[in-house]
């Protein structure tokens, strides 16, 4: 009825819209009235959805007035505007700020929902009663799923730094067990103030050489003749001893301060809820299983290199001397690999999205690769394209490293991860 209502338009479809909102208390009812309003009165919805959202108390009915709101690109700033002087609870806020950035909407709705429902952001250090709150929201509200795609964001450069068991970066401790060791409270303080307590063979060593350079990072190896630093890009630099002028020992975490200042209060607390779970029994303890966990996925490719692989064949992507733009990446906890944080190349006819691990065999024998799915996935092993990919895969291989690539094409549909794991046979991972 409202949708036949709103196609009908005209001030009278408005005006009922409208009166039904005011003189009804049921919430589903007045979401109905205002997305009719969204069709036939614009400025009038965003205005009766500011009054809804100040009233509501919970997230899930508020959800469905975002829904109407960010459905059409031209209404996200209508309520932005409204929402200027209204104050909204912390929740609803939060919730609407969730689907907005998960939407990629653009746009001043974000900044107005965070003023409105006074949404905190982490940049500071903490009282102990700000501390004793936050613990008790991270074990009653954080959500370890949503703080592991918060973990992956690039920005925060976690995964740069840290690995989880085998898959990561070697500049800080691996969290692997992080969660089974750690107390909640040692988390936060420990993403806040990284330099208020390093862990012991994690502090950042300067060394000047005596022609001026600086050289600063992780001590790699300190042997008679040289050391060796890793520095914050994780790149490796050998320092010979008679060449040292200083060497100290800086106060300062080589993770750097302020870097969960961009999240909100509520991403923080997932974040901080991820971390916890790690390594202890259930979802975030890392399992026995030979999973795939660092890959190298495909960036952006140029026509040239899309054209070569299509006229040669996907197993051109395997070719010693070629290069192609290769990103490192990173498994889940779970093993999976997230095809949303992977770019679809526009290669015809696969418009894929491509990825590629190693397999080291000392000596030559079989190994059984395990897919989560194949249907409309297209695998190389070296040279070879695999005609027909099973979901336990026997390869017969010579000793020595075996490029694989993979290629999820447009076809696999809705898939949303990919996992492979070896499941039998005397091959590394690489």
């Amino acid at each position: 009825a409202v949708a036949g209502l709103a196609a009908l338009g005209g001030v009278p479809s408005r005006d009922l819209f409208d009166q039904m909102f005011e003189n009804q208390k049921d919430g589903l009812t007045r979401t109905l009235m205002i997305e009719g309003l969204s069709r036939v009165g614009p400025l009038l919805a965003a205005k009766r959805a500011a009054e809804f959202l100040a009233d509501t108390k919970s997230a899930a009915e508020a959800t469905p007035v975002f829904g109407i709101f960010l459905a059409d690109k031209k209404l996200p700033a209508l309520l932005a505007k409204e929402l200027e002087t209204r104050t909204i609870p912390e929740a609803v806020a939060i919730e609407g700020v969730r689907m907005a950035s998960t939407r990629g909407i653009q746009g001043p709705l974000e900044a107005a929902l965070k003023k409105a429902g006074n949404v905190k952001q982490m940049d500071r250090p903490l009282t102990a009663e700000e501390m004793a709150d936050l613990v008790a929201k991270v074990r009653e509200k954080g959500d370890a799923a949503r703080g592991e795609n918060v973990y992956r964001r690039q920005q925060l450069l976690c995964q740069s730094c840290h690995a989880i068991g085998d898959a990561g970066g070697l500049i800080g401790p691996n969290l692997v067990s992080i969660g089974a060791s750690a107390p909640v409270d040692y988390l936060i303080e420990s993403l806040l103030e990284p330099s208020k307590k390093i862990k012991e063979g994690y502090h950042m060593v300067v060394v000047t050489t005596k022609d001026g350079q600086v050289v600063s990072g992780g001590l790699v190896q300190d042997g008679q003749d040289e050391m060796v630093i890793r520095d914050p890009a994780n790149q490796l630099h050998t320092v010979a001893k008679a060449n040292v002028a200083s060497k100290l020992m800086s106060p300062v975490s080589m993770m750097p301060p302020g870097l969960t200042a961009s999240l909100r209060e509520d991403e923080f607390v997932d974040l901080v809820r991820f971390l916890s779970e790690l390594g202890r029994e259930g979802d975030y303890k890392i399992k026995p299983n030979r999973f795939v966990r660092t890959w190298r996925v495909m960036g952006p490719m140029e026509r040239g290199t899309i054209d070569h692989v299509r006229h040669v064949g996907y197993h051109a992507l395997n070719e010693k001397e070629a290069s192609y733009p290769w990103q490192l990446a990173f498994s889940k906890v779970s093993g999976e690999l997230p095809l949303n944080e992977l770019q679809e190349i526009k290669m015809y006819p696969w418009f894929p999205k491509i990825a590629r691990f190693t397999l080291k065999l000392d000596a030559p024998g079989k190994v059984t690769l395990g897919f989560n799915h194949v249907e409309n996935v297209l695998f190389a092993v070296g040279e070879e394209k695999i005609a027909e990919l099973t979901p336990e895969l026997v390869l017969d291989l010579p000793a020595g490293r075996h490029a694989c690539s993979v290629l999820v094409t447009r076809e696999a549909g809705d898939l949303s991860t990919l996992r492979i794991e070896v499941l039998d046979g005397a091959a590394t991972l690489e």
